[in-house]
């Protein structure tokens, strides 16, 4: 079993030589391929099973996009390099790759949803609240481009990556999911829809062991002088015992919405981490935050919420034209010319008409556009951006606490969660909250208090 040798609080790394914290080194399953097969030709003594620093993975990874950024256009493309321009959340953030929220049932209420391979196994239900006739399926009934927002919340908690070799899973990849469809059948989110779904868990959450419902969606911001139902349907979720993490909206404004005005819930913000693992070059995001009608402020995190990868809906245009780029960017000249007249595979992309008659310089850089505008990073994944992708991190990060330690209530984990926090210098704590989830911190006071409670 990896475990590197612990020297009073920190590890050496066999490549560098350097201490450096746990949650800054990475096991033999956490190193990327393309990374690791450049430390293998780099440092012919050094074996994966000894793990390596974060510090060493980026500057790999580094060295291998500017290289490939480097070639010639005409050169075969490589796409175990490419794939990696987007570094994972979680070698990002620091996580205890020990945990990944196995045992942990995470229910997702959103727009609608699509059976990504990436959770393969691990869907619980299906539940379809777009109506007051609330239905339980066993299968996931898609629902045009309302399925994609609550495909990508999901899979960027618990995906195990499984068209990305396991390089883009979720921290919670071992958890099982509730899926609970909310919009209407014309593909509006309202309050009232986000309540039928919040009802469903409050009545069947137990049944089927729901510990943490995530929310990134909002409604309408509430009167001054009342609470808001779903507002209060979260207050009475967590008292229930399931913990609620809702994305505090993207407006970057004074202005909170339901459920994210919930005082209860762990109201999550973004942040710009610069795609990078050095926490020094990161921002803070254009979120909301504000008070409660009590006066809890909000947001009590920040999580990244941009530069995060996440899935192409399936069977989705934009998926065909993934596939086609794909195609076109991996061609040699030879096959290109030939591709170029395929008059089928162009017409799935948004490249000229004409495109088979430009130079193949001006070819390429129209297929490097078309990519770009599409933030795909390979045909099944692009990134994304907001805060609807910061709760999911948070919810993850509470599925491995949960793992770590199965007896923590909604209020033990807020605590801890927030206790751990990396905390932003020159931010006001009114949009920053406690500042930074940190999943290596928060899973280890987890384990400490399972112990305390163990020995007590």
């Amino acid at each position: 079993m990896f475990n590197p040798e612990n020297h009073g609080g920190r590890v050496e790394c066999p490549v560098c030589q350097q201490m450096v914290k746990p949650n800054q080194f990475a096991g033999p399953f956490d190193i990327e391929p393309a990374a690791l097969n450049y430390l293998q030709e780099q440092n012919q003594l050094w074996q994966p099973e000894q793990g390596v620093c974060t510090n060493c993975i980026q500057q790999a990874l580094e060295y291998l996009l500017q290289e490939q950024a480097q070639s010639p256009d005409d050169e075969i493309f490589n796409p175990t390099i490419a794939v990696y321009g987007i570094l994972p959340v979680g070698l990002r953030l620091g996580v205890n790759s020990h945990y990944n929220g196995a045992g942990v049932t995470l229910a997702f209420l959103d727009s609608g949803f699509s059976a990504h391979p990436d959770l393969e196994g691990r869907i619980k239900l299906y539940v379809d609240a777009s109506t007051p006739e609330i239905r339980e399926l066993p299968e996931v009934e898609t629902s045009g481009d309302l399925s994609w927002h609550g495909m990508m919340t999901s899979v960027v908690a618990c995906g195990n990556g499984s068209l990305s070799g396991g390089l883009y899973r979720g921290l919670a990849a071992g958890s099982e999911v509730v899926l609970v469809r909310v919009s209407d059948p014309e593909g509006n989110i309202t309050e009232q829809g986000i309540g039928r779904g919040l009802a469903w868990v409050l009545a069947n959450g137990p049944r089927y062991g729901i510990q943490i419902v995530n929310i990134s969606l909002g409604g309408n911001r509430p009167a001054d002088f009342n609470q808001n139902p779903v507002d209060l349907m979260v207050e009475a979720l967590v008292a229930q015992g399931t913990l609620v993490v809702c994305a505090a909206g993207n407006a970057g404004e004074r202005w909170l919405v339901p459920p994210a005005s919930a005082a209860s819930a762990i109201t999550v913000g973004g942040l710009d981490d610069k795609n990078s693992l050095d926490p020094n070059t990161a921002e803070l995001w254009h979120s909301n935050y504000g008070q409660t009608l009590g006066g809890v402020w909000k947001p009590e995190l920040v999580a990244p919420s941009l530069w995060l990868a996440a899935p192409v809906l399936p069977g989705s245009r934009v998926e065909r034209e993934a596939l086609a780029l794909d195609k076109l960017r991996k061609a040699t000249r030879e096959e290109l010319t030939a591709l170029l007249a395929d008059q089928a595979l162009i017409g799935q992309t948004s490249l000229p008409g004409d495109i088979g008659q430009m130079p193949q310089e001006s070819v390429r850089e129209h297929i490097r556009q078309a990519w770009n505008n599409q933030k795909l990073i390979n045909p099944h994944y692009q990134h994304v951006d907001g805060t609807s992708f910061a709760a999911p991190i948070v919810s993850s990060v509470a599925a491995q606490m949960l793992q770590a330690n199965p007896y923590l209530k909604p209020a033990g984990l807020k605590d801890l969660v927030m206790r751990t926090a990396r905390y932003l210098p020159e931010v006001s704590p009114s949009q920053q909250g406690h500042g930074v989830v940190d999943p290596w911190a928060a899973v280890t006071a987890a384990l400490s208090t399972a112990h305390q409670l163990q020995v007590s």
